[in-house]
């Protein structure tokens, strides 16, 4: 399975390995994001939409995190049906993530990127969620097709009224 399918389509199913190179990836993806847009040097609160610079840093990284939480679903999506569980549940995971995200940057909870004690649940929550959602994929076995039973109902030999 190439690395577009794995992260960008949600039909199929995918193993644990597949699971965790996916998860590598988007850890990767998250990383250079975060550099790209200079988060850790504090532009994330830094930037204002008052500003066209400031509009445009924002959707910009609005378009990168939305990119990033549709990674997710599909690959979770995937994990998902392999586990035998409904895959509509990774959709909760990325919806957690973007909102512990959207969160830190609310003005009405706090100032931008403060833990503060309204913020702390919202992003305390959807990192458990998404830990949670990393370890079964990574511990839970996937379901093993059942091997099909020979079909004797087809063939001459068959016996009528036995």
């Amino acid at each position: 399975m190439d690395l577009e399918h794995l992260l960008l389509s949600g039909s199929g199913k995918v193993g644990r390995g597949g699971f965790l190179a996916g998860i590598v990836a988007l850890v990767v993806y998250a990383g250079l994001t975060a550099v790209i847009f200079r988060v850790p040097e504090g532009a994330f609160c830094d930037m204002t939409p008052a500003s066209l610079m400031g509009r445009i840093y924002l959707a910009a990284l609005a378009l990168m995190t939305l990119i990033g939480a549709v990674m997710l679903t599909a690959l979770g999506a995937k994990r998902l049906a392999d586990m035998g569980w409904p895959d509509w549940l990774a959709v909760l995971v990325a919806l957690a993530a973007v909102g512990a995200i959207v969160s830190l940057r609310l003005d009405a909870l706090g100032p931008c990127g403060v833990l503060t004690p309204v913020r702390l649940p919202i992003v305390a929550g959807a990192s458990g969620l998404l830990v949670l959602f990393v370890v079964l994929g990574l511990v839970w076995p996937g379901r093993r097709p059942r091997p099909s039973a020979p079909d004797d109902m087809d063939g001459p030999t068959r016996a009528v009224g036995l």
